[in-house]
């Protein structure tokens, strides 16, 4: 079953953040609705730690207005971000 879990929408930058499940997997959606761009990353059960600690970190970048999507998909999939 795939579920979502809940939902964090940026409100003036047009950023999207889901947080599901699907079956023993959790997933993190990022999408840009201005651009129509988005990606995902899965983490198996046993780090579903993992998965929230990372919607926190996507949720601290929001409330603080740090980097631009293309920043945040960068440091989502794990690159490197000059400053």
């Amino acid at each position: 079953m795939n579920y979502t879990i809940c939902v964090l929408e940026e409100a003036h930058g047009g950023m999207t953040v889901d947080y599901g499940k699907d079956g023993n997997r959790y997933y993190i959606t990022i999408h840009d609705r201005e651009s129509g761009d988005y990606c995902s990353r899965t983490w198996s059960h046993d780090n579903k730690v993992m998965a929230q600690a990372m919607f926190k970190r996507i949720a601290s970048w929001i409330m603080n207005s740090e980097w631009s999507y293309a920043d945040r998909k960068a440091m989502f999939l794990g690159e490197e971000v000059s400053e």
